[in-house]
C-alpha cells in the first residue's frame, strides 16, 4: 500500500507543479496583453477640457477637466456625452439648438470657442461641432453668447475661471 500511496502523492505533486507553471504562464501572458492594450489605448485617446458657460460668468460654468475622448472624435460627440444636447442637422453641418435645456433665442445662442495658448485668447469656432476634432490637451468652451455685437464678446479666460472655482471649494 505504501507504494501506491507514494505514487499517488507523486502524481498529485506533479499535477500541482504543472498547474502552477501553467497558471504563471497565463498570468504573464495576460499581463503582457493588458499592458499592450493600455499602450494602444493611450495612443488612441486624448484628454480635453470642456467648459459650459451658461451666459453669466463663472457662477454658471460647469467644467469637465481632463475628459477622455477618442482621437479623431468630433466636438459634437464629446459634447453629447457631457450634456443634454439638442441640435439640428443642415447640409453644411450641425447647429446646436440647446444645451442642458437652455435653448437658443433671437438674441442669444450657443457658440463654441477654443483656447489659444499662444495668444492667451479664445478663438471662435470656425466650423460646426460635428466637423471639429479637438486635439490632446485642448480647452473648449460652449458659451451662451449674446448677439448684441458681432463677433460676440468672448468669455473669460479659463485660468481665471479655474482659480475662482478652486477658491469657492
Amino acid at each position: 500500500m505504501s507504494q501506491d500511496r507514494k505514487r499517488f502523492w507523486m502524481i498529485v505533486t506533479g499535477l500541482l507543479l504543472c498547474w502552477g507553471l501553467l497558471a504563471s504562464m497565463f498570468a504573464l501572458y495576460y499581463e503582457y496583453q493588458y499592458t499592450e492594450t493600455l499602450r494602444r489605448l493611450e495612443l488612441t485617446t486624448i484628454r480635453i477640457n470642456v467648459i459650459f458657460d451658461y451666459g453669466n460668468g463663472s457662477t454658471y460654468r460647469r467644467q469637465h477637466k481632463d475628459k477622455l475622448a477618442l482621437a479623431g472624435e468630433s466636438l459634437l460627440s464629446v459634447t453629447i456625452r457631457l450634456a443634454r444636447v439638442k441640435y439640428d442637422v443642415y447640409a453644411i453641418g450641425v447647429l446646436i439648438v440647446s444645451i442642458d435645456g437652455l435653448a437658443n433665442t433671437k438674441t442669444r445662442a450657443w457658440l463654441w470657442y477654443r483656447w489659444n495658448q499662444q495668444s492667451k485668447s479664445w478663438l471662435l469656432g470656425e466650423t460646426g461641432p460635428d466637423k471639429f476634432t479637438p486635439q490632446n490637451g485642448e480647452t473648449i468652451i460652449w458659451y451662451y453668447a449674446s448677439f448684441e455685437s458681432w463677433p460676440p464678446i468672448p468669455p473669460d479666460p479659463p485660468n481665471t475661471v479655474f482659480s475662482r472655482v478652486w477658491l469657492r471649494l
